[in-house]
């Protein structure tokens, strides 16, 4: 642990990531040092955060920005077309939880991964949007709200 001078007299401690005083630390959290000052026990703790998930090509700058260090790898192409998948089915997981006030951001994520996994598939955008407006023609909308409740099959 590096250390900028103790804690009491002001200065301050500079630890990897996260420290926490007088709390739980969360779970995965490794302990990079335990004093006692003044007879109350004081837990420095460097956090790590798992994610393990496609991000956004500006996130890492900004979690630098706040202080953390991301620790990132380039993806192959396969490996960012199954990450591409994964994110969508969390982005619209997000967008199917969110709040009246929250769903047009989360539908603009929804819409970058879209955007992206075309695009990594070598497909155009205007090629997926006329395939939605076949397919429009063919099926329709969802403009009617039409919920099928079951469908009874002939034998």
């Amino acid at each position: 642990m590096r250390s900028g001078g103790d804690f009491l007299s002001g200065r301050v401690l500079q630890i990897p990531q996260l420290a926490f005083l007088g709390r739980a630390a969360p779970s995965g959290a490794a302990y990079a040092s335990d004093e006692v000052v003044g007879g109350q026990a004081i837990a420095f703790q460097a956090m790590r955060l798992d994610y393990h998930k496609l991000v956004r090509d500006g996130i890492p700058r900004i979690i630098e920005a706040g202080g953390g260090q991301p620790v990132t790898r380039v993806l192959d192409q396969a490996g960012y077309l199954a990450a591409l998948r994964a994110k969508l089915m969390e982005e619209a997981e997000e967008a199917q939880a969110a709040s009246d006030s929250q769903l047009r951001a989360e539908l603009a994520d929804v819409l970058e991964v879209l955007q992206a996994l075309a695009t990594a598939h070598g497909m155009s955008w205007e090629h997926v949007v006329a395939e939605a407006t076949r397919k429009r023609g063919e099926r329709g909308g969802f403009d009617q709200r039409i919920f099928l409740e079951y469908v009874d099959q002939a034998d």
